[in-house]
């Protein structure tokens, strides 16, 4: 959609800080295994299926960490200039690279606000039913399906 600025900047590291949200929230909601935890970590599109499955819970996490995220990156004034960096590595780099220490100093703060997000969805999704990955991709075995 062509953003630029501090819209830009927002998508950049919001995007950061989800990386670190994400892996908060799906290691405590324990979705999949580890390799599915430090995968969504590092690109959510990895685990899309997984995503779908849960949407409330993933969405209204992300929504939390994603709005405390912009807060912090339009006070902060980190302008992007560059569109379509919504995405963890790369968002960082260019907001860093086009903003100095504030760049980093908002990073450091979406990166706290995201991991306080990923233990906050966790609080208030913690006894919701969710879809695994193994009921999801069909790994489970017959004895854990009786269960």
């Amino acid at each position: 959609i062509g953003l630029t600025g501090v819209p830009m900047g927002i998508g950049a590291l919001a995007v950061f800080g989800s990386s670190f949200m994400n892996y908060v929230f799906f290691s405590k909601m324990k979705f999949g295994d580890k390799k599915d935890t430090i995968s969504v970590a590092i690109e959510p599109l990895t685990q899309s299926d997984i995503i779908s499955a849960n949407p409330i819970p993933v969405y209204v996490t992300n929504f939390i960490g994603g709005a405390m995220s912009g807060i912090i990156v339009a006070l902060l004034g980190v302008k992007v200039s560059t569109p379509g960096l919504a995405t963890p590595i790369a968002g960082f780099a260019v907001s860093v690279a086009e903003n100095g220490m504030t760049g980093l100093m908002a990073a450091g703060g979406c990166m706290v606000v995201s991991i306080l997000g990923g233990f906050i969805g966790y609080a208030i999704f913690k006894n919701t039913k969710i879809k695994t990955a193994a009921e999801i991709r069909g790994t489970k075995t017959v004895e854990e399906v009786a269960a």
